[in-house]
């Protein structure tokens, strides 16, 4: 996996890199006022939002942007206590992105008060104190007088935490999935917003002086940026009028101006001004969106909570916002006790450290999947989950709505008809041998009764010669005796014959007699008698 990364993460740290060490360039160029330092430092809120975005590994592309910025610009310090200031800088931008990825994922839209709480809590505030007071020392050990590291400190500091409200917002929320995907007539109705803030913010700082204008006069072109487009719009809109707030204070001109040789006042109250305006405007943005967000849900929740099936929704953050009767049925859970939590609640551990289908559908995908889930008593149930983001009027996705169907049933209907089919074939090679022996018995049974009918119908003919034979075998009985008797009269009356001629009377009575034997066998044959 770290072999096949590393192309990502070299292009992700370059890309910080480059971008840091333009923000730096420009923070140095800034520092035009006399001993007063900057009002902002902007290469802050670029490194913690690359790192947020790239991940906290990437921290070696901040420190070596920032001290080639450095021996770029030249500045009086020598170059270890330059390299000391980069690692201070870089310090501080790493270890809150390194605290918030070992608590939860930081959203870049920053669409709720926890993601605002953690950019200007701990990235901002967190880590200006810990890059200005290690950046002070370094300067310190590099020649500072003594008597100015007390302002150093609070320039550095101020100037770290407004660079973060500036840029950090900006970056990450137009970096987040969806960011640019808005209808034409919302990016028109943004250009009219940031156009408003741009005239409004040259009118206010740019002019000279002018009693009437005050610094509050641009608040309404904020708070429309805020409410109309969130933090996305609101980011950019405080970015331009940051820009208009600091080049007023580096040229003098505008309701933050001062007397010339009060350029230290000048910068704390630019700082200050830029500070409270943005971290009002943050949170009122991330305020709007978070209610924009929880009314769209609201609804949602309303139109599924009467429905049988397993319904719920999760906002941005992953908590459960709905959890209707339906799913409290199949899982055991109240709504409760569900909502504000995280779908942890019935993922089993197994599938948690898998790229879940729920972060799919937050990116804008729509998810069906045959899983598994565990109901509150610990059984594993097996679903089929539907699941759809939740997009807000203006085509942002601001959270995901769950079908679950429980389809326990359904596999066991299949499990039965797998066992049946797994027999199917078994039953039918049995039912194959019966047919087989139940045809080869009928077989032998035709082939008997053939043998019978052949030998009734032999039996019959047998029978049929019988009585022709006896017939034929009675009527020359007859004639024979005729024959015979005729003969013996014939010999017992021819007296004097030649014995040639007896001889032949005799011969004929013998035949005679034969013949008559032969038909008393012919007709024992038809009568069926036994014969020797």
């Amino acid at each position: 996996m770290a072999g096949r990364a590393w192309p990502r993460d070299l292009l992700a740290g370059s890309a910080i890199g480059v971008g840091y060490w333009l923000a730096v360039m420009g923070g140095l160029r800034w520092a035009l006022l006399p001993g007063a330092g900057t009002p902002v430092w902007p290469a802050a809120g670029i490194a913690f939002a690359g790192l947020v975005l790239g991940g906290s590994r990437l921290w070696p592309a901040v420190l070596v942007a920032r001290f080639a910025a450095s021996l770029a610009v030249g500045t009086p310090q020598p170059a270890w206590a330059d390299l000391l200031v980069a690692a201070a800088t870089t310090f501080g931008a790493w270890l809150p992105v390194r605290l918030l990825e070992t608590g939860r994922r930081l959203d870049p839209r920053l669409g709720s008060m926890r993601d605002m709480l953690w950019v200007t809590v701990g990235g901002g505030v967190l880590g200006a104190v810990i890059s200005a007071t290690l950046g002070v020392a370094a300067l310190w050990l590099g020649g500072i007088a003594l008597a100015r590291v007390p302002y150093a400190w609070l320039n550095w500091a101020f100037g770290y935490f407004v660079g973060i409200l500036t840029l950090g917002p900006l970056v990450l929320a137009w970096s987040a999935p969806g960011a640019f995907q808005m209808k034409p007539r919302r990016w028109f109705h943004l250009a009219a917003c940031l156009l408003s803030v741009a005239l409004v913010s040259a009118v206010v700082f740019l002019r000279p002086d002018d009693s009437f204008l005050r610094t509050w006069h641009i608040l309404p072109t904020l708070v429309w940026a805020a409410l109309a487009f969130q933090v996305r719009g609101v980011a950019a809109a405080l970015a331009i009028a940051s820009a208009a707030a600091i080049f007023a204070a580096v040229a003098g001109t505008g309701p933050l101006a001062t007397q010339p040789g009060q350029e230290i006042g000048r910068v704390l109250l630019t700082q200050q001004f830029l500070a409270m305006t943005g971290l009002t405007m943050l949170f009122l943005a991330a305020v709007a969106d978070e209610r924009r967000n929880v009314e769209a849900l609201g609804r949602l929740a309303a139109i599924v909570s009467s429905s049988p099936e397993a319904m719920m929704s999760l906002d941005r953050r992953r908590r459960f916002t709905s959890w209707n009767r339906g799913a409290e049925i199949l899982f055991g859970w109240s709504a409760a006790d569900v909502i504000g939590r995280g779908p942890e609640l019935i993922v089993p551990p197994f599938e948690l450290g898998a790229r879940s289908a729920l972060s799919r559908v937050l990116e804008g995908e729509t998810v069906e999947e045959e899983t598994v889930r565990v109901a509150k008593d610990g059984t594993l149930i097996d679903v089929v989950v539907t699941g759809a983001p939740v997009y807000a009027p203006d085509g942002t996705i601001i959270g995901a709505a769950s079908v679950i169907r429980d389809v326990r049933a359904a596999k066991r209907a299949e499990d039965a008809l797998q066992r049946l089919n797994e027999t199917l074939e078994q039953r039918v090679a049995e039912r194959t041998r019966d047919l087989e022996q139940a045809n080869a018995s009928l077989a032998a049974e035709i082939k008997a009764r053939e043998d019978a009918e052949a030998r009734i119908r032999q039996m019959e003919k047998m029978e049929a010669i019988g009585q022709l034979t006896g017939g034929i075998a009675h009527d020359f009985n007859n004639m024979l005796s005729v024959v015979i008797g005729s003969l013996d009269i014939v010999r017992r009356r021819a007296k004097g014959l030649e014995p040639k001629h007896a001889q032949l009377i005799d011969n004929a009575l013998d035949g005679a007699n034969r013949a008559a034997r032969l038909t008393e066998r012919l007709l024992a044959f038809s009568r069926r008698q036994p014969l020797s």
